[in-house]
């Protein structure tokens, strides 16, 4: 059955290229340093065989017009993983002109976790005039590394092919998400249609205290909220961040609280502390004592700050690292203690001329400081919730709160349907489920003291019922 369905999609065995081939002399021109490579046109089926990989390039051209790729996935020894394009460890790549499809994989609503065009740990990527045809996870992703990555004209068209399960949208996740960047990216001029999530996210994560070791070194936790057994870092929610700190990084400790308090986080330290500044990169520590007691403190952590209103998420708390300053840090970041890692919390990112049909739930989650969402065109989201705020509940930051935003230029459709008669949202709790800003918990964007964001301009929108 699965074979008839494999070849009732792919084109006639003719026509598909050999992408073991494709790789190879794909890694042989990284390996030399040639300028640019280019993928024959024609088509290339990678299931059974992982991603197709651009790792450890630099300054690199790959041009990709008439080249379509196709994925499925891999069933380890702990979990079913779905492949695509995984570009990592990478600066300077041009990309430009290729397709991604899928052949009938499991998607993200059975747990089936993966990627479709992912960057990682890369730095200055240009990628242009790329189609994603579904995808059964995320579409787009970019983690950790220095950012000031390029999304341009990218097409994520409402296929009449879908993954199989429940919930069939033709992208299962988020269209867009990036995390852990040093700099923020640009997201322009594209455009998709049916998601099974949010139209694009931009945050940073936050980390966990496990415990003092002394004053100048603690134990950090990244708290994974996917599944990782089956590895780390390529998936959302599995990115090892703490992995990439290296001495001058700047790290803030926070107050853990509720998440469902209508209050600023605090700092530790008073207000006017500075941010404690890593001495050097740190060191993972895996030892069986300290991730039980890791484990121990995630299970009190969603106990102890969750409530009716909301919870905070399940998380893995084996990914441990132990982290030295140059000077002494609060004494009051203790375990559960929340780490803001100012270093890499994707600042400015910039959404624009962009066109977003069809979303199961919000239209945006955005916390990136010095960011712009301008000229985007928005329509038919479950969720009319455009969120500009921390969401402590999801480990997602910058905290203590997102600043420097401007929200101009953009058409919301369906504005008022079934209350929501305002999109633009800066807090957690609001989710679009009011009036604009007329419930306590749903906080004016420009109002004076606002618990969750500084300086957030909204202006020139189009609202359109």
């Amino acid at each position: 059955m699965r074979l008839a369905l494999l070849l009732s999609i792919l084109p006639a065995a003719s026509a598909v290229l050999s992408a073991a081939a494709l790789q190879a002399k794909l890694n042989a021109a990284i390996a030399s340093r040639s300028p640019t490579f280019t993928v024959p046109a024609g088509e290339y089926n990678f299931s059974g065989i992982g991603n197709f990989n651009i790792s450890h390039a630099g300054d690199l051209r790959v041009v990709a017009a008439g080249a379509k790729l196709w994925f499925g996935g891999t069933r380890t020894k702990h979990a079913y993983l779905n492949h695509g394009v995984n570009i990592t460890n990478s600066r300077g790549l041009h990309i430009s002109g290729l397709s991604i499809n899928y052949t009938n994989p499991p998607h993200g609503r059975e747990g089936v976790p993966g990627i479709s065009y992912n960057l990682l740990n890369c730095t200055d990527v240009v990628s242009e005039d790329i189609t994603v045809f579904s995808a059964p996870f995320f579409s787009v992703t970019a983690f950790n590394g220095g950012g000031g990555h390029v999304f341009r004209r990218f097409h994520l068209p409402n296929t009449t092919y879908k993954p199989r399960g429940p919930d069939a949208y033709a992208h299962q996740r988020d269209a867009f998400h990036f995390t852990d960047l040093r700099r923020g990216v640009t997201l322009e001029d594209s455009d998709g249609s049916s998601f099974g999530d949010d139209f694009f996210n931009s945050h940073n994560t936050i980390m966990i205290v496990l415990k003092q070791e002394s004053p100048t070194t603690l134990l950090l936790i990244n708290p994974h909220v996917q599944n990782v057994a089956s590895g780390r870092n390529t998936v959302y929610g599995t990115n090892c961040v703490l992995q990439d700190l290296r001495g001058g990084d700047e790290l803030s400790f926070f107050a853990a609280q509720n998440v469902s308090l209508f209050a600023p986080v605090r700092k530790l330290g008073g207000n006017s502390a500075l941010p404690s500044v890593v001495s050097a990169a740190p060191r993972l520590a895996a030892d069986a004592g300290t991730l039980a007691e890791a484990a121990a403190l995630a299970k009190v952590m969603q106990a102890e700050f969750s409530d009716a209103l909301t919870k905070m998420i399940s998380f893995d708390a084996s990914d441990v690292w132990r982290v030295r300053f140059r000077a002494a840090v609060p004494p009051s970041a203790v375990a559960s203690s929340l780490v803001n890692i100012d270093s890499f919390s994707t600042p400015g990112t910039v959404v624009r001329n962009n066109s977003f049909v069809n979303t199961r739930y919000n239209i945006g989650r955005f916390k990136s400081s010095g960011g712009a969402i301008v000229n985007n065109s928005f329509a038919k989201a479950g969720v009319q919730n455009l969120e500009i705020t921390p969401l402590m509940q999801y480990f997602e930051g910058p905290l203590p709160f997102v600043r420097d935003v401007e929200i101009s230029g953009n058409v919301f459709s369906d504005g008022n349907r079934s209350g929501y008669e305002h999109p633009v949202h800066c807090s957690p709790f609001c989710g679009g489920k009011c009036p604009p800003f007329s419930c306590s918990r749903c906080a004016n964007c420009a109002a004076p003291g606002n618990a969750w964001t500084v300086n957030i301009s909204v202006h020139s929108n189009t609202i359109v019922p």
